[in-house]
């Protein structure tokens, strides 16, 4: 048996206390149920050529793709928020014009983006019509 590593027992609790004597040999016999990795200049190699492989998106496509993949849950994104604090302070009737000036055309065109302009685009339409409704009742 090899000699055992230094250890200082005495800073250890008593289930490490245990589990060195029992790997030094001191109690029972330690037995490792996982091979140890042996990196084989062959695996060296094939690790290197896999690193180089996996770069990233390489195309400029492919890395606007990347930069959108955090967008899909992006809730709580800044960008996100602003755009919300932006719909939310703008003008009357100007939900659209406001959306397009924040967004560019790559955002404006994401699903996490549509949906809240689209609902403040609804809201702003209810508000036009509950204005009409109540102008055209009391204008009887």
């Amino acid at each position: 048996m090899s000699a055992p590593p230094a250890c200082d027992t005495l800073s250890l609790d008593k289930s490490s206390r245990l589990s060195y004597a029992r790997y030094v040999g001191f109690v029972g016999v330690a037995v490792s149920l996982r091979k140890p990795l042996t990196m084989t200049p062959a695996r060296i190699e094939a690790n290197r050529r896999n690193a180089e492989k996996s770069t990233g998106p390489r195309t400029a496509r492919g890395k606007v793709q990347s930069r959108m993949n955090s967008l899909w849950e992006g809730r709580r994104s800044r960008l996100y928020h602003d755009l919300m604090q932006t719909l939310f302070y703008a003008p009357p009737c100007a939900v659209e014009k406001t959306a397009r000036a924040a967004l560019t055309a790559e955002q404006a065109a994401h699903p996490l983006f549509t949906e809240p302009v689209e609902m403040f685009r609804q809201a702003e339409i209810e508000v036009v019509l509950e204005n009409r409704r109540l102008h055209a009742l009391g204008g009887s």
